[in-house]
């Protein structure tokens, strides 16, 4: 079956599938070439694995090095989740974030949220990078999705639990012997820790950019958009002020693009509207090429500073469009809307958008209007068919340490193929 994101969308492309894999007996990920193929004969190909029957758990693509994703039956699912919440060490890592990526993406496409779910619950012990920054865009899509939910609170929660090891060991401060990947490691934590209500992570950042902004001493660049927000999300005012001060001093491109993404975190109503006319203004002290940062950047701050920023864009198309440089501006804007918009409420915005800014569109926002519409409809779908499940679960299992554990062997492969349409 060839996968993709939109369930309503069909093809009837083939290709011959290369397929390793490698069992519990004989936890070898080394070598990752093919063991068999799929022909172009799919979708029904039974495939002998020799011990299948002796393996308590199997995993499909070793390493990742197919371009496919791989689905499992409900004893499979339940065994991986076993081996990753008691020795995780045993799977590749590669193979630990494609069990992630393709629970998430299957759950999100239709199959079993519980799988995925389930299996998450072994993050608490994981400190590699590469499987967080697979849970990192599963738990991002969960947090839009879940936002107006009756237990979001609980799906915070759930997060700040897997994160807690890592957030005492990473931290704010970098050490000489980080790791390359550890700035972006770090970013995902603090970034989970400080927006979902982490008192310590919220409580260090305010107390750093004070610190900041009484000594001028510049902080480490893979925590300073973390800092800024968090200090702004306060709603304090003098810290809005010193970062616009920043700014306008500022001569760094790259510090400039920082404080611009951070000042959109302001939770401050005076100021957010303020920053949000620095797009419309005349007078504006905000380069035309990064005006659209103002709304991308407030959208993307968080649930409030999102439907600000909507009724915003709204009422001020006609203005911000000669406003932006460049179609890309107006697209920009757009686009960060169609990641975050998800009810019928937001559906209706966007025809009142519609009905008022129409004759001035180009093909362009056009596009990105529909786009807006499908992801909404998709959502709606989302959740229509999987909020309930995803809801029960939180509720039963958020705080509950303990995990399924069995013990079964699969004598049949599901391979789908993983072509992302976005």
């Amino acid at each position: 079956e060839r996968f993709l994101t939109d369930r309503s969308l069909t093809s009837t492309d083939r290709w011959h599938v290369p397929v390793n894999w490698v069992l519990s007996t004989d936890p070898n990920f080394n070598d990752t070439s093919p063991q068999g193929w799929i022909p172009p004969s799919f979708p029904a190909v039974a495939i002998d694995i020799p011990g299948l029957n002796q393996a308590e758990w199997y995993i499909v693509n070793k390493q990742q090095t197919g371009y496919y994703r791989v689905n499992y039956d409900v004893q499979n699912w339940a065994a991986l989740a076993s081996v990753l919440n008691s020795t995780h060490e045993l799977i590749h890592v590669l193979n630990r974030a494609q069990i992630i990526d393709d629970a998430f993406n299957l759950a999100r496409n239709g199959r079993n949220y519980n799988y995925a779910l389930e299996i998450s619950r072994y993050l608490v012990r994981e400190e590699d990078y590469i499987p967080w920054a697979a849970a990192n865009a599963a738990f991002a899509y969960l947090d839009v999705v879940l936002t107006g939910s009756e237990v979001y609170h609980l799906f915070q929660r759930y997060v700040l639990e897997l994160t807690a090891p890592l957030y005492s060991s990473l931290g704010f401060n970098n050490t000489a012997n980080d790791e390359f990947v550890t700035a972006y490691h770090r970013t995902i934590v603090l970034n989970f820790n400080c927006r979902f209500g982490n008192e310590h992570c919220v409580e260090t950042a305010q107390e750093m950019l004070e610190s900041f902004r009484t000594t001028q001493v510049r902080l480490a660049a893979d925590i300073q958009t973390t800092v800024y927000c968090s200090g702004l999300r306060g709603g304090d005012a003098d810290n809005f002020d010193f970062l616009w001060g920043e700014y306008l001093t500022s001569t760094d491109s790259s510090e400039q693009s920082i404080l611009l993404n951070a000042l959109g975190c302001t939770s401050n109503a005076n100021r957010r509207q303020f920053y949000m006319n620095q797009v419309i203004n005349e007078t504006s002290q905000v380069r035309e090429q990064d005006r659209h940062t103002i709304l991308v950047s407030t959208i993307n701050a968080s649930p409030e500073n999102m439907e600000e920023a909507l009724d915003f864009v709204v009422e001020n198309f006609h203005l911000i469009q000669p406003r932006v440089q460049g179609l890309s501006g107006t697209t920009n804007i757009l686009n960060a809307l169609s990641r975050r918009l998800t009810t019928q409420a937001h559906s209706d915005k966007v025809d009142q958008l519609f009905n008022r800014h129409q004759f001035i569109f180009t093909a362009g926002e056009l596009a990105s209007i529909g786009a807006i519409r499908e992801n909404i409809a998709a959502s709606l779908t989302w959740s229509a068919e999987y909020l309930d499940t995803v809801e029960s679960w939180l509720v039963e299992n958020y705080t509950d340490s303990a995990s399924i554990i069995t013990s079964s062997f699969v004598i049949f492969i599901s391979i789908f193929i993983s072509i992302f349409n976005h």
